[in-house]
């Protein structure tokens, strides 16, 4: 067989390697452990989360940044806002501009419509005829540029308002009434590994442990302390604050990257040959 016949595209089968190199329709990748955030792990700077934080939801942040996050978006939502009020204020003064405009043109037109007598009324008509020709609009024409026809639009020229509300901006984003709602998170380290752990029954917490955070007082347990010693009794077992089972929340991890453990492929369309 010679050499060339074992090029790119010179075999009659479309492989899958050669597709792959082509770069197009959708793409995946299959994420790894290295990809994954880890349980402590702000979602907002990817790092170990500093002064932990947690939403209803379960999403760990740090302080600093869900509290930089809230107000930027905040700010977002009232320019936005103030953009849409300058929109349609300068569209009623269109408006009103308009109008004036009209009934000036009226007015005009029915003071060149007095009637008068003589060789004055052939002139007055002839006038008005005159005049009326030269205000007649040109006929658009798609081939001349500057008789081209223009669409209008009916609103105010605005950009679309994206979001009306502030925004938990983890992976699976969802409302956040307010910055109340939030509630510190108390991780319990390892003093010999510095890693965290279930503060009742001492094992080490990973992102394949179910765990659940207290939001009286904050302690991350183990699922399965969180079901039988916790929700049973309506107490957490470390500190015996009072905690019912609705102040339970289950804390969502990004998995092991093994098997179907959460999300680990990553999927991304691409238009062909565009580099």
């Amino acid at each position: 067989m010679p050499r060339h016949s074992k090029n790119n595209t010179a075999s009659a089968v479309f492989t899958y390697a050669e597709r792959s190199r082509l770069s197009y329709g959708t793409q995946k990748q299959r994420l790894g452990k290295d990809s994954k955030r880890n349980l402590d792990d702000c979602f907002l700077c990817l790092q170990t989360a500093v002064d932990p934080m947690s939403c209803p939801e379960g999403h760990i942040c740090c302080k600093e940044c869900i509290y930089e996050s809230i107000l930027t978006q905040k700010k977002e939502i009232q320019a936005h806002a103030k953009l849409v009020a300058q929109a349609r204020s300068k569209e009623e003064e269109n408006a009103r501009a308009e109008k004036e405009q009209q009934a000036q043109n009226q007015l005009a037109q029915a003071q060149a419509a007095i009637s008068v007598t003589g060789n004055d009324a052939d002139a007055t008509v002839s006038d008005s005829s005159a005049a009326a020709g030269a205000k007649r609009p040109d006929l658009p024409s798609f081939w001349i540029p500057s008789l081209a026809p223009s669409v209008e639009k009916d609103g105010p020229d605005v950009p679309e308002q994206t979001k009306k509300e502030v925004m938990c901006l983890s992976n699976t984003p969802h409302p956040l009434v307010s910055a109340k709602k939030l509630f510190p998170v108390k991780f319990t380290k390892d003093k010999t590994t510095k890693k965290s752990m279930c503060p009742s029954c001492k094992k080490q917490l990973t992102n394949g442990v179910k765990m659940s955070v207290l939001k009286t007082c904050g302690h991350v347990l183990c699922g399965t302390c969180a079901t039988q010693f916790v929700k049973s009794s309506g107490r957490c077992n470390v500190c015996d604050a009072k905690c019912r089972a609705k102040e339970i929340v289950p804390l969502p991890t990004e998995g092991t990257g093994f098997s179907s453990a959460g999300p680990v492929e990553a999927k991304r369309y691409d238009h062909a040959f565009q580099g």
